[in-house]
């Protein structure tokens, strides 16, 4: 029995790489009037096989090694044949207009087969088809896909913005109920899509419905366009494992925001103006003071058709698309503070193709570069002593754990014959210390000194669950 315990003090911690697992997913770009790019040899080529034709965002998805899967307007889904999929027409996204982000693909993290198609409804509609989505069973259609669910609305009426990100085996979605400042997330999980929302209430009323929304790549902040009144762009603090928004910053706008995006190392913040301008923000410190004294114009234009979208790619630059425009634009070096981020205009030609306003919409944490993981103040640890003393002095008197990131315990307590003198279980919630055993045995009386084995299963808020085995010795 005794071989099977070990360790009486453990440590563990939930990391990503530094390149996302799932990086490859965003590989093949479709947009624009026929438009398209393909980042597998780690510089885009112009594509023009897609059959999108599309005012505003798109959304696609390949397949871990960059293959392409299906792709959506927000309207319709089609295959990667580029064919209509079956039930793969009438998605509750803008049938009199467009969405500046009308649809985000999401995979399920365990059911390699499914995806989660969301969609936005836009300003012309008033935004009353919501925020809704769909889902796909790829492994349907001699794997072409099939959409099985569709159109299920999650609130009403939504603004266009729509955003997520990833850690591990979980995904948030996030959306803005229009008229509000009441953020909706969704966490997507091995079990699925919970459509019970995590809602935020928090920062300024949100009036227009055109506009971006950007997770960070690490997951830590999220930054929209507003255009209020106000004329402000806000920034959150986000808690990737609760799903709650925190520590609004007000950021000085300069007017006609459309569209941002983080760098892929997290540390600049980058908008587009009325078609002409774009300026960065350093948010590489989260006040909001300095954050909007950093503000820099990183490149203005004459001609209100060049600068409208903007989006983070595999190979950690930042691409720019205009209106009606043959070519797409972008950030050399976007980590870098001002003009040092090197922007290069036209600098892809799309092969007869034309970009319009908005590039494909993606989970922003395929771009991430940091080194650290984006579940950093969340480590998950448990420490567990050797020995107590349970002699009702008030000191050591419980065998007791400390923890964190844990949401549930089962023990046992055996002695050295593998009888079982004591179990339990608890849902810990927010707890970080939860007590084992006080050395009394099933009739009342405390155990004899000696030395007595555990064994303790642990369910993480993130991951699978963990047995932990040991030794405690109980002394007098």
């Amino acid at each position: 029995m005794k071989q099977l315990f070990f360790s009486l003090l453990i440590f563990s911690l939930l990391s990503v790489s530094a390149q996302h697992p799932e990086r490859n997913r965003a590989n093949i770009w479709y947009f624009g009037n026929g438009a398209g790019l393909d980042f597998s040899s780690g510089s885009p080529e112009a594509i023009t096989d897609g059959v999108i034709f599309t005012g505003e965002g798109s959304a696609v998805i390949s397949d871990l090694n960059g293959n392409l899967m299906f792709y959506t307007d927000g309207l319709s889904v089609w295959d990667k044949n580029h064919n209509l999929m079956p039930n793969g027409s009438g998605l509750l996204g803008c049938i009199f207009g467009s969405s500046t982000q009308a649809a985000l693909i999401v995979a399920h993290p365990t059911l390699f087969n499914l995806y989660y198609l969301f969609v936005t409804d836009c300003d012309e509609n008033g935004g009353l088809g919501g925020l809704s989505y769909s889902v796909v069973d790829i492994s349907l259609n001699n794997g072409l896909g099939d959409i099985i669910s569709k159109n299920n609305v999650l609130f009403s009426p939504s603004t266009e913005k729509l955003t997520g990100v990833n850690c591990g085996k979980i995904s948030w979605i996030a959306g803005i109920k229009h008229s509000t400042n009441e953020f909706y997330a969704y966490k997507i999980d091995s079990l699925g899509l919970d459509v019970t929302p995590i809602i935020s209430n928090i920062g300024s009323i949100h009036t227009q419905f055109w506009g971006g929304m950007k997770f960070s790549p690490n997951g830590k902040m999220l930054a929209t366009t507003l255009n209020t009144i106000e004329n402000i762009n806000e920034v959150f603090q986000f808690d990737i494992i609760a799903g709650k928004l925190s520590n609004p910053l007000k950021l000085k706008a300069y007017g006609g925001e459309y569209s941002l995006s983080f760098s892929p190392d997290n540390s600049k913040l980058y908008y587009t103006a009325n078609g002409n301008t774009i300026y960065q923000y350093d948010v590489s410190t989260y006040d909001e003071d300095i954050i909007n004294a950093s503000r820099q114009f990183v490149i203005n234009s004459f001609d209100n058709s060049d600068f409208f979208g903007l989006q983070l790619a595999t190979d950690s630059l930042i691409y720019v698309s205009g209106a009606s425009k043959d070519s797409i634009s972008c950030f050399l070096s976007p980590n870098l503070l001002g003009i040092n981020s090197s922007f290069s205009k036209n600098k892809i030609y799309l092969n007869g193709r034309q970009s319009l306003a908005q590039l494909p919409n993606f989970i922003e944490s395929y771009f991430n570069t940091q080194s650290i993981d984006c579940f950093e103040k969340e480590k998950c640890y448990i420490r567990i002593p050797n020995i107590f003393t349970p002699n009702n002095d008030e000191i050591n008197d419980v065998f007791s754990i400390a923890l964190k990131g844990y949401k549930q315990a089962s023990w046992k307590i055996y002695n050295r014959w593998e009888q079982v003198l004591w179990e339990d279980e608890l849902n810990i919630e927010n707890k970080e210390k939860i007590e084992l055993w006080d050395g009394k045995l099933k009739n009342g009386e405390t155990a004899t000194s000696g030395t007595y084995y555990y064994v303790l299963d642990l369910t993480p808020l993130i991951g699978i669950k963990e047995r932990k085995r040991g030794h405690i010795t109980l002394t007098k």
